[in-house]
Formats: C-alpha cells, structure tokens, sequence
C-alpha cells in the first residue's frame, strides 16, 4: 500500500538536523567519529547506532560518502518498518516524519512492550483512521532513558524534532 514511498529531502532535513552528534565531532554537519548518545550507544554520523564493540566505526574517521550511505541504510531499515506496520494509505508529508520517528526509536516487535513504534499508540490511533491523534503522539516520544539513573527524561532536541515531525505529519512544513 506504501511500498513506492521514500523518505524525501523534508524528512531527511530533520535527521540531519537533529542526527548530527555533539558539535565538537560534527564541524561538517554529521559526527566524524564515534560518540557515545544521550541514551549511551555508541553513535556515528548522522545518528548511526553501532552496535558491535569490534566494529571498526568504534574508531574510524568517516566522511560524508560514508555518513550518507550509513543514513540511507539505516532510513531503508526505518521505512520498511513504517511499511510493514501501517495499515493505512500514506501521503509523503506523513511517511516522512514516520520514517524519522522509526530512525530514531526503532520499529519494535509488536509485543506488547511498550518503548518503541509497533506497540506505540500513535501507530494504533494511526491505523484506526485517527491521524490528528496519531500526529499529537509524536509529542509523546520526547524523552531518552538515562543510563545513570534509568529514568526517562525530557531531551529538548527530542522535544524539537517531534514537535517538526508532527508539524509535517499534519502538513505544515517546517523542516
């Protein structure tokens, strides 16, 4: 039903801009090496998770041919989860926003744990027709888990970059 959509520069923008990593290792715009997120995974360029201590991203310096092609990988990841679980015809101001959601929080299992996209309940109002309360969800998702404490806490970046999703899921353009 979405199978032709992809991600577009409106929601590319807002990875950019929010995927970018602490301004001391990102001078060009994306982290040039590894640094360790709010949520403490170890980060490169525009957001990339790296999951492998032995993966060699833990040390190399990338440049923008490598941030873009992680980016274009990790979106293809993100946007067949908003596929697989969105039961309803999308336009592209909401697949974008969608699929920068998906980037940022994973697209979950559908197991009845709550903390990512497939049991959120943006995705069950999105898929009942509801899009107006599917787009006031994204303010929901503005918050990390705080390793040292393990509690969760509000991130104004997160705050930000939900608060342009929505704006686009609802087809205002700001990003």
């Amino acid at each position: 039903m979405n199978d032709s959509l992809h991600i577009s520069p409106a929601g590319l923008a807002i990875e950019k801009k929010y995927e970018k990593g602490p301004p001391k290792i990102s001078p060009q715009g994306f982290a040039t090496r590894m640094y360790i997120d709010d949520a403490g995974y170890p980060t490169t360029g525009w957001g990339h998770r790296i999951f492998s201590k032995s993966d060699p991203l833990m040390t190399a310096v990338i440049d923008e041919t490598i941030a873009e092609q992680l980016l274009v990988q990790d979106n293809l990841y993100a946007e067949n989860g908003v596929k697989k679980l969105v039961r309803v015809p999308l336009r592209q101001c909401e697949f974008d926003p969608l699929t920068s959601l998906v980037f940022n929080i994973g697209p979950g299992k559908a197991d009845g744990i709550p903390g990512d996209f497939a049991d959120s309940t943006l995705l069950r109002k999105l898929n009942a027709g509801d899009k107006v309360g599917a787009a006031d969800q994204f303010l929901v998702w503005n918050k990390y888990r705080d390793q040292k404490c393990g509690c969760l806490k509000v991130a104004n970046g997160l705050k930000e970059r939900r608060e342009l999703e929505r704006a686009l899921f609802l087809g205002v353009t700001r990003a």
